[in-house]
């Protein structure tokens, strides 16, 4: 029975992607949209869902609706306090980033009471061994691709906005990339290996303007009038990271990074 994962951040998808199967559940994504949730959403197989509240700059409440219609359990795990989900959603657990991998699995675990047994503990840490062997050689394809695009950012002299964007994006690959390598290490030796997975603060999410809805909140976010808001993406670009950066908001995100991707 699997556990979908809807997360707009390439890092923490990965590391709730580790959390979930530590929890003993197969993973349905991660995908990074409503849309792309809401096409997972029929799945006959589908044990429950955790969601981001923030997707690319819009709620994941109507997906969530969607999800309760059909009896599957949601667990919203987000950055973003209680006071954002709307009244239909109050009761809805709502874990805060960052979490711990451990705390992740264990409440992911209990939340959609796992039925896997003690008995097949080796041969589910064989599989998924070598489902982690395969997930790592493909990363690390996708990785080398990412590289190669933000050199070419660079030499052609792309706008700043989206030479950091791509490389903000594999700066979480890397990261993404060593904790599977160190997940498959403590898998290998039989270590915990929750203590390896640690999902990060708030991800970076792009600001639609368009949407009166995301308009509002991030300009709640930022405690300056959806005017302002506007003025400043039309100077940096649509990435809330760049926009707390211009106001001065930065640890709001965690630590900055780097401008210029090396070897």
């Amino acid at each position: 029975m699997g556990i979908l994962v809807v997360e707009d951040n390439y890092l923490v998808g990965e590391m709730m992607r580790l959390a979930v199967e530590e929890a003993e559940f197969d993973v349905v994504g991660p995908v990074a949209t409503m849309e792309e949730g809401i096409k997972r959403a029929d799945l006959p197989s589908l044990k429950g869902a955790l969601l981001d509240i923030n997707l690319r700059g819009r709620h994941s409440f109507p997906l969530a609706r969607i999800l309760k219609s059909k009896g599957v359990p949601i667990l919203f795990v987000s950055g973003y306090g209680r006071s954002l989900l709307p009244a239909d959603l109050q009761d809805e657990l709502l874990l805060g980033k960052p979490i711990l991998g451990a705390d992740l699995a264990r409440i992911t675990r209990d939340h959609f009471k796992s039925n896997a047994g003690a008995s097949g503990e080796k041969k589910l840490i064989h599989t998924r061994a070598e489902v982690l062997s395969q997930r790592i050689a493909e990363a690390e394809r996708r990785l080398a691709t990412q590289r190669r695009r933000v050199e070419k950012l660079q030499i052609e002299g792309y706008d700043p906005q989206a030479s950091q964007l791509a490389w903000d994006l594999l700066e979480q690959m890397s990261t993404a990339l060593e904790t599977m390598r160190r997940v498959k290490q403590s898998l290998e030796s039989g270590a915990d290996v929750s203590r390896s997975i640690q999902l990060p603060p708030i991800s970076d999410a792009m600001i639609n303007v368009s949407d009166p809805e995301s308009l509002e909140h991030w300009a709640s976010e930022f405690r300056i009038s959806p005017v302002h808001l506007c003025d400043l993406v039309g100077e940096v670009g649509p990435s809330s990271r760049l926009v707390a950066k211009a106001l001065g908001q930065e640890a709001m995100f965690g630590p900055p990074r780097k401008s210029n991707a090396t070897d």
